[in-house]
């Protein structure tokens, strides 16, 4: 039978972040881990469905220039697009992202500038890839089920000689959205690596990532003007048009890791990665004008994008541990250099008659932006007749290039026989940023210091209770606020760059002999010159947020049949000056839940045999800053068996959105995505 459950908590080892000079269980702050193990019960093939088992995660969406694919997690209750990293390093193209390469996720809750340079209050998401290690193993699994889901994925790893070894990582899937036909797409990618010098005091490892994928993206429902909430249009209604609206992505990274062992417990790693991304569009947008119920006319506008990113980073980094008297240090110290570059284009859509589509307004075509009878009769094979080409008259590309300078330092102290631990880190930043768009040219060069602070006092070794400071910083142009993406323009270069500070208490625990952990934490984050979209791919000053909150977080065997991992999230999220707008003093963040729920548990009821399952809640959330519109509360219901079949050989059953609750999983300013509906999967999972 494959093994969910594990011997130790995840507290227990170093993080695969460097940055971290102690255990997750002596780090001073909220650290969710999300592995391969639990991506596998839980069938996730996707980032966004990895992500749905962290309470406190949330998914927004977006049009036009605003990020409009998913990947866009929301953290704590703030943005975190480019909050993404890759074994360290900063992932900020626009695309879509997968699960088949990766070995765990991390999820770090509060300000993440001291590790990672810019970024806003919530927190950041660091992946770990595959890398090939010593010894000899095949994996993966073949799956089958509802809405026509296929997929496909293999995990071969190979040593060489005694110090060289070769893995490689493929994927393969295909599937409809289940209710929501024919929204969804296929996909493919490969990830090969190879090491040398494995288990000596030089290693090198090469590695390549390569992802495509294309899909019909779906807006789903507008929002009523009655109701406040989502339209209610039939749940098989897909307000779109196959035969044009498309998402595709393509991501290519490469990536070169030296190692080096030096003196003592030092040592040397140098990181060269590049990264580049492609993401095009094009989506239809309903909106629906109309203050009465008998009125079904929905005006579809057409929204679209094409993006381009290229990322060059190095870094370089040194860590290790010393005494200085009573004091015992666990350090690690950098630098880091980045050229960031992104093209952002669109389409010139029209129908028919020569009528531009991406604004709506009066249209007479048939099936291309307005139907009488919409809510009752339309048609996502309705026929497209119109055309589109890259390029919109009168508004050129923007080409947008970052240059980031990065210098740091941690140090994790123990003293007093490991009874009290201080923790401490310092980064600085220089960011240079400019922005070309037709024969206007701007720039913004900003400079920011970063740091944190924590203590941790331990009683006795399995358990820590911690206090911890920490202040993050977003400066103009680089995440382009609310919508993520590099971006300086004329709307957000006068912005007052982003500054934020958290508090945070937490107590950690690993009890029933290292196999169970469990968490806790109270938490008070402050974000001055916060910025939010106005659903229009712009951006506002709502001046100063707060978010406050708790959270609970369970994970291990509690005997040795029952495993559960998840917890619960409470945030009181609040616009205490609205800059602008002072209308929206008191008002709740929008795309932030107040309570969230992610538990999942399991039990072997025979030796060869377990079942369990999974539930999901998240409370009502806002989807503006004026608190205008909204979506209702949700509860997800999932169930897993798990049989096996010989030793190397399981089938795993997997039932998703169990009781066809009708939720919405991505939410925005003016439209909210119906999520999957019920679907059922089976896998036969390899391993040996």
């Amino acid at each position: 039978m494959t093994v969910w459950g594990k011997t130790h908590s995840q507290l227990t080892g170093k993080s695969p972040n460097r940055k971290y000079t102690a255990s997750l269980l002596d780090t001073p702050r909220s650290v969710s881990v999300v592995t391969q193990e639990q991506m596998k019960l839980v069938n996730a093939t996707s980032f966004e469905e990895a992500m749905r088992t962290v309470p406190g995660v949330s998914f927004r969406g977006g049009d036009a220039y605003a990020i409009p694919g998913g990947n866009y997690p929301v953290i704590r209750g703030f943005g975190s697009y480019s909050n993404m990293f890759i074994d360290g390093l900063r992932d900020s193209g626009v695309s879509q992202r997968e699960v088949f390469d990766v070995e765990e996720m991390e999820v770090l809750k509060g300000p993440g500038s001291v590790y990672g340079g810019r970024g806003g209050l919530g927190g950041q998401i660091n992946i770990t890839t595959k890398k090939a290690q010593l010894g000899n193993s095949l994996s993966g699994q073949i799956g089958f089920g509802t809405a026509a889901y296929k997929r496909g994925t293999i995990d071969i790893n190979r040593q060489i000689g005694s110090s060289t070894a070769f893995r490689l990582n493929a994927m393969g899937d295909d599937g409809d959205t289940a209710g929501r036909e024919p929204t969804g797409g296929h996909k493919w990618g490969v990830a090969p690596s190879m090491s040398f010098g494995l288990g000596t005091p030089t290693r090198l490892t090469l590695g390549y990532y390569h992802l495509y994928s294309f899909d019909m993206p779906d807006y789903s429902a507008p929002y009523s003007k009655i109701t406040h909430e989502p339209l209610e249009i039939p749940r098989h209604t897909v307000l779109g048009l196959k035969d044009r609206d498309f998402e595709r992505s393509t991501t290519d990274l490469g990536q070169i890791i030296l190692e080096q062992d030096l003196w003592r417990n030092f040592v040397f790693r140098n990181t060269l990665q590049w990264t580049s991304t492609q993401y095009d569009y094009i989506a239809t947008n309903p909106q629906w004008q109309s203050t009465s119920l008998t009125n079904q006319n929905i005006l579809l506008e057409a929204k679209s994008g094409k993006f381009h990113t290229d990322n060059f980073q190095e870094q370089a980094m040194v860590s290790g541990t010393f005494d200085t008297g009573f004091i015992h240090h666990s350090i690690n110290t950098g630098i880091e250099v980045s050229r960031e570059r992104l093209t952002r284009n669109e389409y010139y859509i029209v129908d028919s008659t020569g009528h531009n589509l991406r604004n709506g307004g009066s249209c007479s075509v048939a099936y291309n932006c307005v139907s009488a009878t919409i809510l009752g009769g339309w048609s996502s094979h309705n026929p497209w007749t119109g055309s589109y080409s890259l390029g919109e008259p009168g508004i050129a590309p923007l080409n947008t290039n970052v240059t980031t300078g990065s210098a740091y330092a941690f140090d994790t102290m123990s003293m007093f026989n490991d009874h009290l631990l201080i923790n401490g880190g310092v980064r600085f930043d220089r960011f240079m940023t400019s922005a070309v768009q037709g024969n206007v040219g701007l720039s913004n060069n900003q400079s920011f210091i970063n740091y944190q602070a924590g203590a941790v006092y331990k009683p006795i070794k399995p358990i820590s209770i911690y206090f911890s400071y920490a202040t993050a910083s977003n400066p103009v142009g680089v995440d382009a606020g609310a919508d993520g993406q590099i971006a300086l323009s004329t709307a957000n270069n006068k912005l007052a760059p982003q500054n934020g500070k958290n508090i945070e208490v937490g107590a950690k625990a690993e009890l029933l002999d290292g196999r169970f952990s469990i968490t806790g934490s109270l938490f008070d984050g402050k974000m001055t010159n916060a910025q939010v979209s106005d659903g229009f791919g712009n951006q506002i000053d709502a001046g100063t947020q707060r978010v406050r909150g708790a959270e609970i977080n369970v994970e291990g065997n509690i005997t040795p049949r029952w495993e559960v991992f998840g917890g619960w999230t409470y945030l009181d999220s609040t616009v205490m000056d609205g800059g602008p707008t002072h209308a929206n003093v008191g008002k709740r963040f929008p795309y932030t839940p107040g309570n969230s729920v992610a538990l999942w548990s399991t039990y072997k009821i025979l030796p060869q045999f377990k079942a369990g399952g999974g539930l999901t809640y998240m409370s009502k959330r806002y989807t503006n800053v004026n608190n205008q519109t909204w979506v209702p509360e949700y509860v997800r219901l999932d169930m897993v068996a798990d049989y096996q079949i010989t030793k190397t050989l399981d089938l795993q059953a997997n039932l998703q959105n169990l009781t066809n609750k009708r939720y919405y999983d991505r939410v925005y300013a003016n439209y909210s995505r119906i999520a999957a509906g019920r679907a059922v999967t089976f896998q036969l999972i390899f391993k040996m």
